[in-house]
C-alpha cells in the first residue's frame, strides 16, 4: 500500500470523496476548549509559558464545549465562530479576518478562566478517544503517519500518547485494514474522524467529543460554505 495517500486530504475535494472513497462517514471533531483546575499540583516546576503541558492538560483539563462558549456570546453559526478562531492565530489574510468575533472569543474566555485549543495537532483531551477509537478493542497497535512522511511507525496506544506527550502529533493515525482514520492539519482546531457510520455513532455514544457528520458536499474550508452549521455534541 502507498501510505502516503493516507495524509491529510486535499482542500480541492469534498472530505467524504478522499482516500478514493472507502470511508462512507466523516465526523470533524473540534479540538475543545478546556479549564484547568485552581490546585498548583498540575503546573510544571519549571515553565516558560502559561499555557499547560500537554500530559497536565490530558490528565487534568476538565473540556468546555464549543456551543457553551457560543451561546455565552450570541454566536449562532460554527463557520463564523470558526472564522473567529483562525483570525486569532493571523491564519486568514487580512480581507478575510473576522476580528469582531475573535474578540468576542478572547474577552469571554479570559474572564471565564477558559484555555483555547491548540491548533494543528491532535488535541490532549483527544487523543485517548481517538487511540481507542482506531484500535478498536481488537489490538493495541495503530499506524502513525506523521505530516509529510511517506511510511508510518507503528505503535502502541500507550506508546503513542506518550510520543504525543513528548512531541505533538501531526498526521493521520490508522488501523491495519485501513478501516478507522484520523488525520489533522496544520492551523486547524478539527480533527477529522473517518469510518463506518455505526462505529463512530458508537464513539459519540460514548465519548465526549463535539462537532459535526461531513455531508458529500463538506470540504476541509467547510468554513467559507453556504449553509449555517451548528455542532452537536455529548456529555
Amino acid at each position: 500500500m502507498d501510505y502516503s495517500q493516507l495524509q491529510y486530504p486535499s482542500s480541492k475535494i469534498p472530505l467524504l470523496e478522499a482516500y478514493e472513497g472507502r470511508f462512507n462517514t466523516a465526523f470533524i471533531a473540534l479540538h475543545p476548549f478546556f479549564r484547568m483546575p485552581t490546585s498548583e499540583d498540575w503546573k510544571p516546576v519549571d515553565s516558560s509559558t502559561d499555557y499547560p503541558d500537554r500530559p497536565y492538560i490530558r490528565c487534568y483539563g476538565k473540556p468546555v464545549y464549543w456551543q457553551t462558549i457560543m451561546n455565552a456570546i450570541d454566536c449562532n453559526d460554527l463557520r463564523r465562530f470558526y472564522k473567529g478562531m483562525r483570525t486569532s492565530i493571523s491564519a486568514l489574510n487580512w480581507e478575510y479576518e473576522d476580528k469582531e468575533m475573535a474578540e468576542l472569543i478572547s474577552e469571554y474566555t479570559d474572564q471565564a478562566d477558559i484555555y483555547h485549543p491548540m491548533e494543528g495537532y491532535f488535541a490532549p483531551l483527544l487523543i485517548d478517544p481517538i487511540t481507542q477509537y482506531i484500535s478498536d478493542g481488537q489490538t493495541n497497535d495503530l499506524f502513525y503517519l506523521e505530516e509529510f512522511k511517506e511510511e508510518p511507525e507503528v505503535l502502541s496506544i500507550e506508546a503513542a500518547i506518550q510520543k504525543d506527550d513528548q512531541s505533538w502529533l501531526r498526521g493521520s493515525l490508522f488501523d491495519v485494514d485501513v478501516k478507522r482514520l484520523a488525520t489533522v492539519s496544520w492551523d486547524d482546531f478539527f480533527t477529522v474522524i473517518y469510518g463506518s457510520r455505526s462505529e463512530l455513532d458508537s464513539l459519540l455514544e460514548n465519548k465526549s467529543l463535539e462537532g459535526f457528520f461531513c455531508n458529500h458536499q463538506t470540504l476541509h474550508t467547510w468554513c467559507w460554505q453556504d449553509k449555517p452549521i451548528k455542532p452537536i455534541y455529548t456529555r
